[in-house]
């Protein structure tokens, strides 16, 4: 059976990530413990990171007077063309690669995001993974937490 409203052409992309060498071992360990795979628990943390990064962002631009000065950096960033990337590039640091499977259309949102931005792609995937691993890891101590409470 097929669905109207279904997109054509690839629903999932493949992409690789460089992450540290902390990260990477803290994302495999995670993954491992809670039985996740991979590829799975890759979207749904970054996709919590991007939830949990935008909430934040909202609400510091309703609490900011600058709002018109950010608007304007936007501007200046689509008129002059490409930035330098707020990153330093490093050869020596040790990643590792890993191989993770994203929704065209989130990528897709993604790569406009980091292109705002003026980050890579890599480095914006990254930074939305690490925050949903410490949304999760938070989430699962407090939870922890409660229910040594109600034991006791």
């Amino acid at each position: 059976m097929v669905f109207p409203l279904q997109p054509a052409g690839a629903r999932y992309v493949r992409r690789t990530l460089y992450l540290r060498r902390r990260l990477a071992y803290q994302f495999r360990s995670l993954a491992v413990s809670e039985s996740w795979e991979l590829a799975d628990l890759a979207r749904v943390m970054i996709l919590v990171g991007l939830t949990v990064r935008e909430l934040h962002e909202a609400e510091e631009d309703m609490r900011s007077d600058h709002e018109l000065l950010i608007g304007l950096e936007g501007l200046t960033r689509l008129t002059q063309g490409r930035l330098r990337r707020p990153y330093k590039r490093g050869f020596n640091r040790r990643g590792e690669w890993i191989t993770i499977h994203m929704p065209a259309g989130l990528l897709s949102h993604i790569a406009t995001y980091a292109k705002m931005d003026g980050r890579s792609q890599n480095d914006a995937l990254t930074m939305f993974l690490r925050v949903g691993i410490l949304c999760y890891l938070t989430a699962y101590n407090r939870f922890r937490k409660s229910l040594s409470r109600m034991g006791s």
